[in-house]
């Protein structure tokens, strides 16, 4: 390879990520191969790793941000992991961008495993409505 490029890129990290599936598993632990800048000579990579709890839960940055700043955006700490349910879609509480402020509520689509951002507002009316059918 002499230059990088966006699809030589792209597939060098579908590569890490499924090269570091073997070292998460070995020691127990989460690892993201997350998004990457480049040049022509040279690209820089960023790398997550996460410990995993006693249920399975991923002890990522945004799940502690989640825990630690929730309340300064009216939502319950220990929510973390609470289902919701918007537009008919079911969703699970992941984590939390403090930094993000117009939508700085992760949550994975029970669907298809999906992240997505929401506002806070969205987020803490879903959990106070009443029940409803969702996929």
């Amino acid at each position: 390879m002499r230059t990088f490029d966006k699809a030589s890129l792209r597939a060098i990290l579908a590569d890490m990520d499924a090269a570091v599936a073997g070292v998460a598993e070995k020691h127990g632990v989460k690892i993201s191969v997350g998004r990457a800048t480049y040049e022509p000579h040279n690209a820089t990579v960023k790398v997550e790793l996460s410990t995993i709890g006693e249920e399975g839960e991923v002890h990522s940055r945004e799940a502690m941000d989640y825990q630690k700043h929730a309340s300064l955006f009216g939502l319950d700490p220990n929510s973390l992991g609470a289902k919701f349910a918007v537009r008919g879609e079911l969703f699970a509480i992941t984590g939390l961008k403090p930094r993000s402020p117009k939508f700085p509520v992760l949550a994975r689509r029970n669907r298809d495993g999906q992240m997505m951002k929401f506002t806070a507002d969205t987020v803490v009316r879903a959990i106070n409505a009443e029940p409803r059918k969702a996929e």
